[in-house]
């Protein structure tokens, strides 16, 4: 996978229910993301950091390598 730069998508049952997943090559181990069908996510309420820059400016979050 990481020597073609893919991932892979699949699903996997945590707590008998069954979860959309996507598993990555990150090093010597193979990670895995749950994912949320768009049902499952909601709208933070205002007062909630959002992470987005209110400046002109905009950066990157993770450093270049």
């Amino acid at each position: 996978m990481d020597d073609h730069g893919s991932v892979a998508i699949g699903k996997v049952a945590l707590r008998s229910k069954e979860t959309l997943a996507l598993v990555q090559p990150m090093g010597d181990m193979l990670v895995l993301h749950s994912l949320r069908w768009p049902d499952q996510i909601r709208t933070p309420p205002e007062w909630f950091p959002t992470g987005r820059s209110t400046s002109a400016k905009t950066s990157s979050p993770r450093p270049s390598s």
